[in-house]
């Protein structure tokens, strides 16, 4: 890979642990590490970080990005949002669910600046579930995972 792409997994990790949040780990509801199972053939897609309802949500993106997408991850309940970012080289993106959005599409956004405050996703699906910010990474148009490593 190149630079960026080494720049990006440092500091995806380093995000990860000290500034994004802890990862989710497990719940009623499974694992929440990038390709842990989800009953039949699927795997989950993302990483999920460990958030309480209302907490601010900064960009984990490197350098400066563009808000490109505000969207919904569920067609039957337009509450629950989520933010696409991408990356000032247009290789990298990056969607974090669960965030109600501060920001719109067309703004410029540096890593560590508040985009937006975490949803209570327990509310969809009970108590079993532990509120969190679901993350996935793409380098267009595959899904990048990881860097995140699942840690002890």
């Amino acid at each position: 890979m190149n630079g960026f792409a080494d720049d990006l997994e440092l500091e995806i990790d380093a995000v990860k642990f000290d500034r994004f949040g802890v990862a989710r780990g497990s719940d009623a509801f499974g694992d929440g590490y990038f390709g842990s199972g989800r009953g039949g053939h699927k795997v989950h897609r993302g990483m999920d970080f460990a958030y309480e309802p209302d907490a601010l949500v900064r960009s984990p993106m490197p350098g400066p990005s563009l808000v490109t997408k505000l969207g919904y991850p569920y067609s039957d309940d337009l509450s629950f949002r989520y933010i696409e970012l991408m990356s000032q080289n247009r290789l990298y993106i990056m969607r974090l669910f669960y965030v109600k959005p501060s920001v719109q599409p067309g703004d410029t956004v540096w890593k560590d600046d508040a985009i937006g405050t975490s949803q209570d996703i327990a509310s969809r699906y009970g108590s079993g579930m532990v509120n969190h910010v679901h993350l996935e990474v793409y380098v267009e148009p595959r899904l990048l995972m990881p860097p995140y490593k699942r840690r002890p």
